[in-house]
Order: structure tokens, then C-alpha cells, then sequence
């Protein structure tokens, strides 16, 4: 039990370490790009775009520090690196034999990922690359590819699945995972509600879609698109639960 411990809290410790170092390439990317140039580069992609040709929306972009804390895909990789911190915790308190903390953490890491963790990276990749493989430019358009690098894209928009995949290998495996559904389908929709709250008050106060496909979507539209999204969520949360549940269940009654 020890070395496997050990083997997982390096595991963990590695990605750890590669998503961090992700987020200072990130950063220091985005202190090179000269945003003047990248507004009138998306003006010339046409209609889809005319949403940053506004004044109001070409100042907003142009002058907002925090634009990209506002993308859906920032807010789950900030999930993997907070679920990956609290991984880290619960399988070195395991080593050190801290039962009663690593109890705490132990449930506390149970509903972050079946909360949060899970359902928002399975719709980041899904509705990510489902667009992408219909029309690119309306979810990363290309123009973005000057300055950001492929790899570094599909660490935001692929790679987050390597956490969920081992993590569920790992509760599978200890047949220890307890949590409410009803709390973490609460819990879901009051994150996702919170979200799109502040995503539309960007729309509403700036007139500006940061994500282009809303451009192009009636309101009916795009109140179905932001429910497909939820549902793709918490139908994911839904299955993985039985899932995890279901082993825990049958090992306790043999």
C-alpha cells in the first residue's frame, strides 16, 4: 500500500508540476501579444466577429487584465490544479499515517471531483473539440495559433482528462467512495449558475461574447447550447457516481 501511495502521490506530483509550469508559459505568452493587432485580425474573419468591432467591446478587450479568468476552460483548469493540491495532500498524509486528517481530505477530495472536477472537464473537452471539429473559429480561432502554442492548447483542452482517468481508476480500485448525489448536483448547478452569470454580464455590460459561437446563436439558441452544456455535466457527475458507488456498494455486501 505503501509504494503504490508513493507511485500515485508522484504521479500526482508530476502533473502538478506540468500544469504549473503551464500556467507561466501561459502567462508569459500573453504579455507578448499585442492585442490591438489580434482585434483587427479577428475583424477581418467577417459577422462572426463583429461583437470586438464595437468601441465599447474593442476597449474592453483591449483593457482587460482578466478577460481569460472568464473562460469556462480557466475555470476548470484552476478545478485541476486546486483537486491536484488537495490529491497531493490526502496521499502524503496517508505515508505520514495522519488518520484523522487524511480522513477530512479524503471526503473533501471525493466531492471536489465529483462536484466540480468532473462534469466541467468532460464539457470542456467535449464541447470543445465538437465545435472545433465543425467550425474552429467559432471556439479557438486561428489567428490565435501566432502566438499560442498547440501544446499548450491541448494541455487546457485534452490533457485534463489524464486526472479524471486516474482518479477514477483509483476510487474503482479502493472501493471507498461515499458522496450525495443530491449535494454534488446542487453543488454543479450553483457553480454553472454562477458562471454563466458572470459569462452574460460580460455580454450585457461590455457587448461582447468571449466564446464567437454565441455570436451566430439566437437568445433561444444559445439558452439551449448553455443547458446542453449543464446537462453533458451532470449527466457525466450522475454516471460516474454509480459507477464509483455501485463497487463500494457490492464490496460492502460480500
Amino acid at each position: 500500500m505503501t509504494k503504490e501511495t508513493l507511485l500515485i502521490l508522484l504521479l500526482h506530483l508530476s502533473i502538478l508540476t506540468f500544469y504549473i509550469y503551464s500556467l507561466k508559459q501561459s502567462a508569459a505568452i500573453r504579455k507578448t501579444v499585442d492585442i490591438s493587432k489580434l482585434v483587427n485580425e479577428l475583424k477581418q474573419l467577417g459577422p462572426r466577429f463583429e461583437n470586438v468591432t464595437n468601441e465599447k467591446a474593442e476597449k474592453y478587450v483591449k483593457e482587460g487584465k482578466y478577460v481569460g479568468l472568464l473562460f469556462f476552460t480557466t475555470w476548470t483548469f484552476i478545478l485541476q490544479i486546486l483537486f491536484l493540491l488537495l490529491a497531493v495532500s490526502d496521499e502524503t498524509s496517508k505515508l505520514a499515517n495522519l488518520k484523522s486528517i487524511q480522513k477530512s481530505i479524503e471526503k473533501i477530495r471525493h466531492y471536489l471531483f465529483s462536484t466540480l472536477l468532473l462534469p466541467s472537464t468532460l464539457i470542456v473537452i467535449s464541447v470543445f473539440w465538437s465545435i472545433w471539429h465543425i467550425d474552429r473559429e467559432l471556439i479557438f480561432p486561428k489567428v490565435i495559433d501566432n502566438f499560442y502554442p498547440s501544446w499548450l492548447n491541448h494541455t487546457l483542452h485534452t490533457f485534463i482528462a489524464v486526472p479524471i482517468i486516474i482518479e477514477m481508476f483509483i476510487q474503482f480500485k479502493n472501493q471507498q467512495f461515499e458522496v450525495s448525489r443530491t449535494l454534488c448536483m446542487i453543488g454543479l448547478t450553483i457553480y454553472c449558475s454562477v458562471y454563466q452569470f458572470l459569462y452574460l454580464s460580460v455580454y450585457f455590460k461590455h457587448g461582447i461574447w468571449l466564446y464567437p459561437i454565441y455570436n451566430v446563436l439566437n437568445w433561444t439558441q444559445r439558452v439551449i447550447f448553455l443547458l446542453a452544456q449543464y446537462s453533458i455535466g451532470l449527466i457525466c457527475q450522475q454516471i460516474a457516481i454509480t459507477i464509483l458507488s455501485k463497487k463500494n456498494i457490492k464490496t460492502k455486501t460480500t
